[in-house]
């Protein structure tokens, strides 16, 4: 079976490049500035309901709501350690 191009093993693929990227681009304290925004608006758009509005057509499911912040909370985590393994 052909890799989607938006699937999580290439997502995974790429981390590295760009995880090095925003590093090359941003300051630690900009890049923890802009992660705590992102968090911040996480919270608010759940707590509103803003994920699951009937209407939206661009509305996530429960499913796709957890994928998203898996996938953040991994880049966050790789984008605050100080150093990328190579394993």
């Amino acid at each position: 079976m052909p890799t989607r191009p938006y699937s999580i093993e290439n997502l995974r693929a790429s981390w590295p490049s760009f995880v090095a990227e925003v590093r090359r681009l941003f300051e630690p304290a900009e890049i923890a500035a802009h992660l705590k925004r992102m968090e911040q608006r996480d919270r608010e758009q759940a707590r509103d309901g803003s994920f699951d509005e009937e209407d939206d057509i661009f509305a996530e499911t429960a499913a796709e709501t957890e994928t998203r912040r898996e996938r953040f909370a991994m880049i966050k985590e790789l984008l605050r350690q100080p150093q990328l393994g190579t394993a």
